[in-house]
């Protein structure tokens, strides 16, 4: 069986799309062929009714799962941007990228 990471209730940020709240983890078959396997339900905290599943043991999914930060981490990791030199990025989309990558790396 696959392993459990996250419990109902508890709140995640799933990749790109923000804090989402565990609804539920049950099994789900998306074609009548296919067999039933267990699935996060997660629900987007800014928008209810979007809703994401998550198959436990797809593993390039789950890794998009993370728990949120602290507001300690999030006060330490600003304060230490006061150290860095961050460079500004032209390009609109390679600079979105480049912040993508610092939000989800930290400070290259």
């Amino acid at each position: 069986m696959e392993e459990i990471q996250f419990e109902v209730g508890q709140y995640v940020v799933y990749g790109n799309n923000g804090i989402c709240v565990v609804d539920s983890i049950e099994p789900m078959s998306f074609a009548a062929e296919m067999p039933k396997e267990m699935y996060y339900v997660l629900r987007q905290n800014r928008n209810r009714a979007t809703c994401f599943f998550v198959p436990l043991k797809n593993e390039s999914l789950t890794s998009k799962m993370r728990e949120p930060m602290q507001k300690e981490d999030i006060e330490d990791m600003l304060m230490g941007l006061s150290d860095e030199d961050v460079k500004w990025v032209a390009d609109r989309r390679n600079r979105v990228e480049y912040f993508k990558s610092i939000l989800h790396e930290g400070v290259n």
